[in-house]
This record gives structure tokens, sequence and C-alpha cells, in this order.
């Protein structure tokens, strides 16, 4: 059985998880020092019972602020091979808009991104990475597609945290609705991760952005993408 604690810093929603230890996924971004130690306040967690910080992908959103969390929790940080420079530099990886949704938000956000402190990854995975030693029973597998340097956490007990992989629909009556990412450097590859994360047993996904989904939600969404063209 594990905890689960969700908080959005800026625009991003981050996840506490704990089983025998806790595991930090992602960090936000445009929040002070203070807005994590309230956070840990709040939850009554002690930063140093925090064992790994896991990026799961090199956008800036997920790993601003890495270098104080890494300092006050003195866990290790683990990301994909592929994110290593972007945090061994603390310049984001290039966003990619995959349709006119992520177009339009490319414009709005448009300019340089803003530089990080650095941080050197302890970890960096290739395919797969196993959580028990951490405390946790799960997994991270790589799951490319919004970035060549995506990974997701998997849960023994069903729920699987899918970074930016899906967000919530803006537009759709139904609350959490699921979208595919709206960047993507590679859409063929993102949906064979969305076939990824179906075949792997998940039934609660979370979103980086917004949106906890049910795997049918998925299915339903996969079977709608399979027929455009743009992703095959």
């Amino acid at each position: 059985m594990h905890t689960i604690v969700s908080f959005i810093a800026g625009v991003t929603v981050c996840f506490l998880i704990k089983g025998d230890g806790w595991i930090l996924v992602d960090t936000g971004i445009n929040v002070g020092n203070d807005f994590y130690e309230n956070i840990f306040r709040e939850n009554s967690i002690n930063p140093r019972d925090i064992r790994l910080i896991v990026i799961t992908h090199g956008h800036s959103d997920h790993f601003a602020n890495i270098d104080y969390l890494k300092r006050i929790t003195g866990a290790e940080v683990l990301c994909h091979r592929n994110a290593a420079e972007a945090l061994r530099t603390g310049i984001s990886v290039p966003v990619v808009p995959a349709n006119l949704l992520g177009w339009i938000f490319s414009k709005i956000l448009k300019g340089d991104a803003p530089g990080y402190k650095p941080v050197e990854p302890d970890l960096v995975m290739d395919d797969s990475f196993e959580l028990r030693p951490y405390g946790v029973d799960g997994r991270l597998i790589y799951t490319p597609g919004h970035t060549d340097c995506s990974i997701s956490l998997l849960l023994g007990s069903g729920e699987a945290f899918t970074g930016d992989m899906f967000m919530r629909s803006p537009f759709a009556s139904k609350a959490d609705s699921p979208l595919p990412a709206i960047f993507a450097t590679d859409k063929h590859k993102l949906l064979q991760s969305m076939r990824a994360i179906i075949d792997s047993g998940a039934t609660t996904l979370y979103g980086s952005h917004g949106g906890v989904f049910g795997i049918g939600d998925i299915r339903e969404l996969v079977k709608k993408i399979e027929k455009k063209r743009g992703y095959r």
C-alpha cells in the first residue's frame, strides 16, 4: 500500500510517494524554497526521509529547483540518460508542438528558456529501473515521445505517473477526459509509449498537467489516435 501526495508547483503537478520510504516525482517551477518546506510540513514529511527524486523528463517545469531539493533531502537524483545534459546545464530540452494546441502554447511560451542551477544526476536509466531498493514497490520505464528522455513510474498497486504523456482536456465536459501530449518530439513513439502503459497493467494514471485517468479512458484515447495518420 502506498501513500500518494500531490501538489502543484507552478504549472506542474508533482508527487510524493511513500512505501517504506519516500520518493519525489518532479519538482515544478516558479516557486520559492519555502514552498517546498511548507509542503513537507503540511504533510508531516521529514525531507531527509526522501530517498530518491525522479525527474520524468528534461523540461524545466519538471526539474527547476532540483539543486535545492537535493541539498535539503540528501536524496539521489534520477533521470533518463537523455535528460542528463539538461540537469547538468540547467537548460530545458526542446519543446516541439504536436498539434494546434501545442503550437498555440509554444507561441505563448516563446523565448529563451531560463537556465536553472545545474545538478549532476546520481543515477541515469535506459529502459527500466527498479524502485524496491528505495522502499517503493514499483519501477520506472522508458516512455519516449513527448521528449526523447521521458520516463514513467509504475506502482505494483496499479497507479502510474506518466509525466506529460497525457493531460486533462480543457474542452471536454468530463473533467478528467485525457488528451495526448500537446508537445512531442516523435508522435509515433508517443503512441507506442501509450500502448506500453496500457500493457503494463496500470489501472489509474496521474498526469503532470492535470487529470487522474482510468485505464479505460486511455484505451479509448489510443483507439482515436490510431486512426490519425500523423501518429503512425
